[in-house]
């Protein structure tokens, strides 16, 4: 799930229904795919939505790597 104005990733348990993570990314993330062993995340400065950036997240560590 992304949070724009709070510029994190909240990374959810589904069976447990809980908060595992909040991943901090660059500028407000609207946009989330899974492939290649990584969540990619896409962003961009509001309220143009200009100036993006993808960021990648292991999705072992849910660290940024990109």
């Amino acid at each position: 799930m992304t949070s724009p104005n709070l510029g994190v990733v909240t990374r959810i348990d589904p069976l447990a229904n809980e908060i595992v993570e909040q991943i901090v990314v660059e500028s407000f993330p609207q946009g989330i795919d899974v492939g290649f062993g990584s969540v990619w995340v896409a962003s961009g400065d509001l309220p143009e939505g200009t100036n993006g950036a993808v960021s990648r997240i292991n999705s072992r560590t849910n660290e940024v790597v990109l």
